[in-house]
Order: C-alpha cells, then structure tokens, then sequence
C-alpha cells in the first residue's frame, strides 16, 4: 500500500510540474503530498485545486496569483505556512 501511494505521489509532483495551461480542475486527496510546487503558477486556468488529506504544511506564494481559481482545499493538516497576494 506505501509503495501505490509513493508512485502516486511522484506522478502528481510531476503532472503538477507539467505544462498544463488548459487545466481547470485538479484534486489530489490522500496520497501523501508534502508540498503544493511553485510551478503550480503554470496553471493559468486552474479553477478548482483539492488537496485534502496530505501532509502539506505550506501554501506557496504562486497560488495568489492564480487569478481564476475559486476553490482550494488543503483540509485535514496543518498549514503552518500561507502567504496569498
């Protein structure tokens, strides 16, 4: 069961790293995600981002500047860190 939640957590870190320009939604609940990465910026579109259940504990910056976005969930963990501009 670790080893299916490590894989899922690698490939979210690299679809959120990806060119995703037309991307409106994502989630990605229970797999463990330490960190949102700050190319989350990319995703100029992005409406809706879910990541309930996961072990981050930062918000970064470039999610204040995702003009479109109308929910974030990041529910269940401590946030120790935010900073939205």
């Amino acid at each position: 069961m670790a080893k299916i939640a490590e894989n899922i957590k690698g490939y979210v870190s690299e679809i959120l790293r990806g060119n995703l320009e037309k991307l409106e939604q994502f989630g990605a609940s229970y797999v463990k995600l330490k960190e949102i990465p700050e190319s989350i910026r990319n995703i100029k579109n992005i409406k809706v981002l879910i990541f309930a259940a996961n072990e981050i504990s930062k918000i970064p910056v470039s999610i204040g500047n995702l003009s479109k976005i109308s929910i974030l969930s990041v529910s269940r963990k401590k946030i120790k860190t935010y900073q939205l501009h």
